[in-house]
Order: structure tokens, then sequence, then C-alpha cells
């Protein structure tokens, strides 16, 4: 039998391709989150006991971000405050202004001697190896991939097509969106890192919100980033990045100072509040006070193969399960399954 010429090539590229793998022997030295001790006397772990003096047992200081450029300042403000630690994890970390203006304020935090642990989903992170590992080539920098595709080059489509030999891997993604410094603030919401997320592309953006939160929940937070930091499917950028490995860190700062400095909000927030940079200036963030329970999935999600629900989906089923008089959902994407359509039918029954 012989093959037309076009199928020929696509049949030899995924013969090429099918033995691409990632690479093994890989160097992941453990690292967990700052001890609160070590933190109390920081600027942000004087000015988290500040904004919240009166928080009962078990409680947590919360703030809402419900504007885009409210919370890039938050971020921004709370990683130039850094003193100790930041860690970041998100889905997407754009190369926009939004995304460089972000990278560069890790790497600043990094050169006052700030540990930056950087955790990046590695699906949209096509293009972005010599982006990533310049940023990891600075001192007192690690960046790491989650769940890596093991074709590194071409366009988005192009190395999902050629990994769909290990397409129910790569098919779990790690959706978590976190911003933790000196282990005493933390963000966590909807915002990935891009401008469309924080009210600055054109000719549309995404609604989001995020919440700001000192207190009991943030030790619980970097405890699930640090589930994330350590797992066997998180790579070091430098072991994936092949050639683009060598883009030193002088690239990398050539590529951020490209971009203008960040501009503060001009005014308060949709509900009123000023912006977090200028509370932490004078040493305390409003908050309010709550009971937070923090959940996320497992790292080793992506090895189950029979579809079973993560502890995000089983910790909404149980809240629609429990209501007593009302459920409000807010949500980009609602794709309840069939247990979810069967929790809220019951719910309406009730």
């Amino acid at each position: 039998m012989t093959l037309s010429r076009p199928l020929w090539i696509v049949a030899l590229m995924l013969l090429l391709v099918g033995c691409a793998g990632l690479p093994s022997q890989v160097q992941r030295p453990v690292s967990n989150a700052v001890a609160l001790e070590a933190v109390a006397t920081t600027t942000l772990g004087r000015i988290a006991k500040e904004s919240a003096p009166s928080l009962a047992e078990g409680q947590s200081g919360l703030r809402l971000l419900p504007d885009g450029d409210q919370a890039f300042d938050a971020r921004i403000a709370l990683a130039r405050s850094a003193e100790k630690t930041i860690d970041a994890q998100y889905y997407l970390i754009a190369s926009d202004t939004t995304g460089l203006q972000f990278l560069r304020e890790l790497r600043d935090a990094a050169a006052r001697g700030v540990r930056v642990r950087l955790l990046v989903d590695d699906l949209y992170a096509v293009g972005q190896d010599a982006l990533f590992a310049g940023l990891a080539a600075h001192p007192n920098v690690e960046v790491r991939l989650f769940n890596p595709l093991p074709v590194r080059e071409g366009s988005f489509a192009s190395r999902v097509v050629f990994s769909l030999h290990q397409v129910s891997r790569i098919n779990r993604r790690m959706h978590n969106k976190l911003f933790v410094v000196d282990n005493s603030f933390a963000i966590a919401g909807g915002r990935n890192i891009a401008d469309e997320y924080f009210g600055r592309a054109e000719p549309a953006n995404f609604i989001d919100m995020d919440v700001l939160v000192s207190g009991k929940a943030v030790g619980e937070m970097s405890t699930a980033f640090d589930a994330y930091w350590n797992s066997e499917h998180v790579f070091p950028v430098q072991s994936l990045a092949g050639a683009a490995a060598a883009g030193t860190s002088g690239q990398f700062d050539a590529q951020v100072a490209a971009v203008a400095p960040v501009a503060a909000p001009a005014s308060a927030d949709t509900l009123g509040r000023p912006p977090v940079a200028s509370q932490i200036a004078a040493g305390r963030v409003e908050q309010s006070a709550g009971t937070v329970r923090v959940v996320a999935d497992a790292p080793n999600k992506i090895d189950a193969r029979d579809g079973t629900d993560g502890a995000v989906m089983n910790a909404h089923l149980e809240l629609i399960r429990s209501a007593q008089s009302e459920v409000l959902i807010a949500s980009p994407y609602f794709v309840p399954g069939e247990r979810g359509v069967a929790a809220i039918q019951q719910a309406v029954d009730r």
C-alpha cells in the first residue's frame, strides 16, 4: 500500500513524535512554605495581624478584589513588600504587558533576597521556555511547569496534536490560581496573569473576582501549593527547555525592561475601598472576618483513569446538597455533569 504525500508526511511526523517523552532523572529539590514564626516580624506579617486583630480562633481576614486594576495593584504591592518568600501558581502567564510586569516584580523581589517559587501549567506556555528559563537563571528563583507536553516546539495546536499519544495525561490541567507572599497574605480567585484578566486588553476583557486573604487560610493555601510544587508531575523549566535554557538572565532582563512601569489605580474600587498598595503603606488593610474552607484538587488527579471527581467538585456537590434556602453560582465554566445535575435537581425538589 502506498500513501499520498500529505498522508505520508503526517504519518512520518507522528512516527517521529510518537517517541517523544518527558525527561527522566529530573532533580526536584523539595521545599516548603516558610514557617509562620519566621514571618511574624516581617512587614506583611505585622500588617496581617494589624488588619484583622479581632479574628476568632480559626478565622481568616478577607477582602474581595472585584476590579481588575485593583487586583493587579494588590499583587504588585504584595510582591514589593515581600521579605521572605513569594509562591505563585497560575494556569496561564501571558508574555504581554501584564505578564512581563508581573515577572519583573518577581525578579526584583528575588534580587532583594526573597525566595521566589513560580509554578505554571504547561498547556499555554508555548514559546515561553526561554522566558521562564531566563527568570529561573536569576538567584533565588525557581520555575517549574506542571504536567508538561512532551513536544516543546511549534504552535499551541501542533503541540497538542503531536502529544495526543499521551492524551489521557495531558487532558488534566492545573487551573489553580494562587499568590502567597511571606505566608502572611494570599490572593486566590479567577484571574490568570494576562491583560484580559485585568481590564487592559482590547476589544474585550474577562470579568472576574479575586479575594485577598490573611489568617488561618493562608497557611492552608501554602500547604496546597507545596503539594503541587513537590509533586512528580512538575518539572523544572531548565529540564524541559533544551536549547532555550541557554537564554541568559540578561535576555530576560532586556525583555521585561521594555514594558512600561505599573500605573497605580486612580480611584477606589467598586466597593469603595482604596488600593491595597496605599493601605499596605499605611500599615493596615481593610478586611472582613470569616471562616474559610480551602479546597484544592490533588496534583495526582492526572493519574486517574476513571474520571473520578476531585476534591473541588466534591466540595461543590456537598455545598449544594447541604443548602437550606438558596444556591448562588458564578462561574465562567458550568459543566455540572450527571452528579452535578442530580444534586441541583435534588436541591430544587427541596
